[in-house]
């Protein structure tokens, strides 16, 4: 027979607590301990809670000389046995005694279910998660993840996209997930709400798709490590009912279609990163024209800053370095900025790298000294998963040092190129990468003349920059395979040669096809490039 109780708990002493000394009977217990004992005297705090009940407890005294009250909890405990006749212990989370009887009954009469076979535990915990919200679920799956050490961001993502489609489905408890809600909700989200909108690509609703089938594996013990999958998780669900939610063909709808840049754009891109954060203080101004125009003369809004282009891009940074000709401090910062946003850009287009595997950039991942210099990308840094060692051209190289050296001379202590000089911070972030870096490069290519978007209607972003490395490795006569280890990708469709090493592909070597892309150090632009468009992109 079960039975009741309230545990004995201890807390912090309330501020607003009053002390009292009280005198009581000893009890059976003390007795036997002390049988001389006649009377306890007990100090015993009495307060009010928030909600206007009167509270009392006994005070005890930790080991540090702090305060306690020693209480009993607010809620019952049961105590029973299951049905492997082991003596266990739950919290019921009721307050009221009859409703915590009843409580402890239910889980006798489970139990005598589970004793004769009728039921098993596994059916048991099914029902228990069950009554958890689904919000819950999707926490532990996050939880579950930050362990695994996916990336904040990754996690940050797949949470929202299974909150929204939850919400959107109603789904409250384990019991309500089923496929055919999300297929409907899928298929709404791909048309078009309104005559403006064109509804949400396929390759965004197969990110939804991932999410979903990936969660519901993972409420069925499915873990994975690596390449290899095990079932030796906790299970709450005894199958996955996303199992068979297919994808969309990211071919029949793609919205977004990437292009290479010509080694002319890129020198013109480059030049305008360098040079533009010092010729926006430099830009003229003009009147304003048109209806929109305010009656107020004097209005800030009569006139507007004339847009920078690549012929007056020189020009306004000399008026700019005139106009702060008094505050140099400000004018370094600038030529700081300029010089950190090209360098972003040139690594991006001659190592391949995304933008997060720059932004994770650090001291620690240089090896500039080495015979061939290259970084080296540790699993947590890559998209993969997987270290690479990222081969660099020698005047990247020179490019990165001349940045650390400059880093390490505007603030104290930040990095240096020799682990033992004093001050040193390895895992100092190499780039302060803007977080709307695309919106920089949008003003960057129009500052250029670039256009963001062809004919075709393939654009640039700042994933377009590795595309650009990819086509510039291929029209420099590179081998695919070759290609293929230099942007470290697991297939390619054209070369799939099994039987070729990748420790003996040439990949340091296939780094000097790449153009020959000097940081400007004067704001003029001596040399005008000439057009050499790249070959066709090749396919991820």
């Amino acid at each position: 027979m079960g039975s009741i109780s309230k545990k004995t708990v201890w807390r912090v002493l309330p501020e607003n607590a009053k002390i009292l000394k009280k005198h009581r009977k000893p009890t059976s217990a003390e007795l036997r301990k002390n049988p001389d004992l006649r009377e306890v005297v007990e100090l015993v705090a009495t307060w009010k809670e928030p909600n206007g009940k009167n509270q009392s407890g006994v005070v005890v005294y930790r080991s540090d000389g702090s305060q306690r009250v020693r209480t009993k909890s607010a809620t019952w405990t049961a105590k029973y046995r299951d049905g492997a006749g082991i003596v266990k212990e739950v919290a019921t989370g009721c307050r009221d005694r009859q409703a915590a009887l009843a409580k402890l009954a239910e889980l006798e009469r489970m139990a005598d279910k589970v004793r004769v076979g009728a039921v098993t535990e596994q059916d048991l915990s099914f029902g228990r998660f069950n009554r958890t919200a689904i919000a819950d679920h999707v926490a532990d799956y996050a939880a579950y993840l930050e362990q695994e050490k996916k990336h904040p961001d990754y996690i940050k993502t797949l949470k929202r996209r299974l909150l929204e489609i939850f919400n959107a489905c109603k789904f409250e408890r384990l019991a309500d997930l089923k496929a055919d809600p999300i297929r409907s909700w899928l298929s709404t989200e791909s048309e078009p709400r309104s005559s403006d909108s064109i509804g949400r690509s396929p390759a965004v609703l197969n990110g939804y798709v991932e999410a979903v089938v990936a969660f519901g594996y993972w409420l069925t013990g499915k873990r994975v490590r690596g390449k290899k999958s095990n079932q030796l998780g906790g299970k709450r669900l005894a199958q996955n009912p996303f199992a068979g939610l297919g994808k969309f063909n990211v071919e029949s709808d793609r919205r977004r279609m990437r292009r290479a840049l010509t080694e002319a754009d890129l020198t013109r891109l480059l030049f305008v990163a360098r040079w533009r954060p010092m010729a926006e203080y430099g830009r003229e101004t003009e009147k304003r024209t048109g209806s929109d125009r305010p009656d107020n003369a004097a209005s800030r809004r009569t006139w507007t800053k004339r847009a920078l282009t690549l012929e007056t891009i020189t020009t306004a940074v000399e008026r700019a370095k005139a106009v702060l000709d008094a505050n140099q401090a400000f004018v370094d910062e600038l030529e700081r900025r300029g010089q950190e946003r090209a360098l972003i850009y040139k690594v991006a287009i001659l190592t391949g790298l995304r933008r997060g595997e720059i932004e994770a950039l650090t001291l620690d991942h240089l090896r500039l000294n080495a015979p061939v210099p290259y970084l080296q990308m540790r699993p947590q840094d890559t998209k993969n998963r997987k270290a690479a060692e990222v081969p660099l051209r020698s005047d990247l190289a020179d490019d990165l040092r001349t940045w650390i050296e400059a880093k390490r001379n505007s603030r104290n202590g930040v990095v240096s190129l020799e682990r033992e000089r004093a001050g040193l911070k390895p895992t100092e972030r190499l780039f302060k990468v803007p977080k709307q870096l695309v919106k920089t490069l949008n003003r960057d290519l129009a500052a250029a003349g670039i256009p963001k978007k062809d004919e075709r209607g393939r654009s640039i972003d700042v994933h377009a920059l590795r595309h650009t490395f990819g086509t510039l490795l291929s029209a420099g006569g590179v081998a695919p395979r070759t290609a293929q280890e230099a942007m470290r990708h697991s297939d390619i469709s054209l070369t799939m040669n099994v039987y070729t090493d990748p420790r003996l592909l040439d990949v340091a070597g296939a780094m000097e096809v790449l153009p020959d892309l000097r940081l400007s150090t004067s704001a003029v632009l001596t040399q005008q490039p000439t057009e050499k468009p790249a070959r066709a992109l090749m396919r991820r």
